[in-house]
């Protein structure tokens, strides 16, 4: 804490502002883009360690306090797992949640601001006269059932803004799906472990995972990157899990899942490798599409073949996703209802504009539309998934039963 003389002789510590103060420029921009980065980095955290440093670092730059901590629940006990403050306060301590104000926030599901802490009775003062601590902010990790808080302190009183709380509020949201993570990531760990048989595949796809992640520290856009990282991570677990069955039913269902996780997963990554971050090129991505589809779904192309024809035509991210979506769903149903056993047959899929609207078809010279129909209402994820989206575009879909089935899907480009 650095102290500066005031006129009067008296001494007044200078504080580092808050993002969120009055006089501090863009305050909204710059505190929602100090906690994207925030996010971002949270989401690429491996362990608890690394997450209480980022929360804790990050929680008094945002707040603009002397001092924060990072604390856990453990059963009835509040742990101070780690600090950044001006002078020590309790890293490493533990108390009972009825005696301690992380545990009350807690308790009670809710963020507590104090301006004058000796002044609130929910304060265990002996605990805080040894300190610097004046007032505080003390916000719980997750409101339904908090699994820990994140508490801010200021050494003068201080009174936190409405929006400060909200601020750090959301940072207290992230910390708990960044944990929830490392818990997710820590379990499957064990498991895999306990397969031996799968210990040097395992091993590989660590490795392969690790530095699929150090070579995307780019961020072109943090949200793509984000959502393209969680996506292939379960893609991966899918594909762990079909390669363990020996059940074909089951093994095309989660091949399924893992083309529908990829028509996602694919525009991302055609955004970062595109100058253009709002549009994707329907043409280049339907290509890729159909490459991806027969590896996934280990179709032989001498048996079924999917041939296209896409003019140049450019869709934003939120028309280019549920088409890419309902484009997957239609191939593949093809795929297992129209053609089953490798028979022999041919999928066709059109893609044109005119007058303002998008027109795309999806047909094929397989069994018909029985056969399809009763694949569809088997299962909920078939024609319902294909209606979903298509109300996301403002779509309209027209079927033909003709040597085989053709669904047209138009909706309008803007």
């Amino acid at each position: 804490m650095t102290i500066i003389k005031q006129p009067n002789g008296e001494n007044k510590p200078l504080y580092k502002k808050s993002p969120l103060d009055a006089n501090y420029g863009e305050p909204d921009q710059v505190a929602y883009l100090k906690l994207v980065k925030v996010v971002q980095s949270l989401s690429l955290a491996k362990d608890l360690n690394t997450i209480s440093k980022i929360v804790r670092n990050a929680a008094r730059e945002l707040a603009g306090s002397d001092g924060a901590t990072f604390v856990l629940r453990e059963h009835d006990l509040c742990y101070y797992f780690d600090e950044d403050a001006i002078s020590p306060l309790w890293k490493g301590k533990k108390f009972p949640m009825s005696a301690c104000i992380s545990g009350w926030a807690m308790l009670n599901k809710q963020s507590v601001a104090i301006e004058d802490i000796y002044q609130d009775e929910r304060i265990p003062v002996d605990a805080y006269r040894p300190t610097f601590v004046k007032s505080l902010l003390m916000v719980p990790i997750r409101t339904d059932q908090p699994i820990g808080a994140i508490g801010n302190y200021w050494s003068q009183k201080y009174k936190p803004t409405q929006k400060q709380i909200i601020l750090l509020q959301a940072l207290a949201d992230s910390t708990s799906i960044a944990m929830e993570n490392v818990q997710l990531y820590s379990n499957l760990n064990d498991k895999l472990t306990d397969l031996t048989y799968q210990e040097e595949k395992y091993r590989q796809l660590s490795v392969k995972l690790q530095n699929s992640l150090d070579e995307k520290v780019l961020l072109l856009k943090e949200t793509h990157y984000r959502v393209q990282n969680n996506l292939q991570f379960i893609t991966k677990l899918l594909n762990l899990h079909a390669d363990s069955t020996s059940l074909k039913s089951v093994k095309f269902d989660l091949q399924k899942s893992v083309a529908r996780i990829t028509s996602m997963s694919l525009i991302h990554e055609m955004l970062y490798q595109s100058e253009n971050l709002s549009k994707i090129n329907m043409e280049e991505y339907i290509k890729q599409l159909i490459k991806y589809i027969y590896e996934i779904t280990e179709t032989d192309a001498h048996y079924i073949k999917i041939s296209s024809a896409v003019q140049d035509i450019s869709l934003t991210i939120d028309k280019a996703i549920p088409v890419g979506i309902i484009l997957n769903e239609l191939i593949t149903n093809c795929i297992k209802h129209a053609f089953p056993e490798n028979h022999y047959g041919n999928i066709y899929l059109l893609m044109r504009k005119t007058n303002g609207r998008i027109h795309f078809s999806v047909s094929d010279d397989g069994h018909g539309m029985s056969s399809f129909t009763d694949a569809i209402t088997y299962k909920p994820l078939g024609l319902e998934l294909v209606k979903m989206l298509m109300k996301q575009i403002n779509g309209e879909m027209e079927i033909e039963c003709d040597k085989g089935t053709k669904i047209t899907i138009s909706f309008p480009e803007k």
